[in-house]
């Protein structure tokens, strides 16, 4: 009779054991779903939308409301990049060329727009870049400012040709040239919205 209640026990404690496991995972997945709800709500207020679309995008690529800002400066990374690597003198050009804009003083998105200085940045998000300005622009009263997007290619091409060339010729490489292109494009797409 002992063994067979010893035995009831043991059975009991691993029955009581796997619904401890499943309930503990439940409340792991409950718990990172909540995260989830309450980061989108916070970049929902941030971006002022609500096209959950747009604010999903933005969570796979890893904004937050706090490091949200440095997308405005994407297209610099990019086009340090265009080469197929980054120089020392783009890195500098480039995080010189952040401290005048929106990212001064937030430290979350400057450690965003390094870490696409360290690692090449995914080409999706210069797309995911005009969907979120289009989205700034429909959703501000007054547009963006006028001069922002020729700000920004002037700013790029600087980055483009800190690494130089031979006496002035082939200082912007054709890699960085179609990055450049392809800002301009989707910035003159983007700027018709906001006349």
């Amino acid at each position: 009779m002992v063994a067979f209640n010893s035995l009831k026990r043991k059975v009991q404690r691993l029955e009581d054991l796997h619904c401890l496991k499943a309930e503990a995972q439940l409340r792991s997945e409950l718990l990172r779903s909540l995260q989830c709800e309450k980061a989108k709500q916070e970049l929902a207020e941030t971006v002022c939308t609500d096209d959950a679309s747009l604010l999903d995008r933005l969570l796979k690529h890893g904004f937050t409301a706090e490091n949200l800002p440095a997308i405005s400066v994407l297209p610099i990374a990019l086009v340090a990049w265009g080469s197929g690597y980054v120089t020392d003198e783009e890195r500098i050009a480039a995080m010189n060329a952040i401290y005048d804009s929106e990212l001064s003083g937030n430290q979350a998105a400057i450690q965003k727009f390094q870490s696409w200085l360290d690692s090449r940045p995914n080409p999706e998000l210069l797309v995911l870049w005009a969907e979120y300005l289009k989205c700034r622009i429909k959703n501000s009263g007054r547009g963006m400012q006028p001069d922002h997007f020729e700000r920004m290619i002037r700013l790029a091409s600087q980055v483009a040709l800190a690494s130089g060339g031979i006496l002035g010729f082939g200082a912007i490489c054709a890699g960085e040239q179609t990055v450049l292109d392809q800002i301009r494009a989707l910035s003159q797409c983007t700027s018709d919205l906001s006349a």
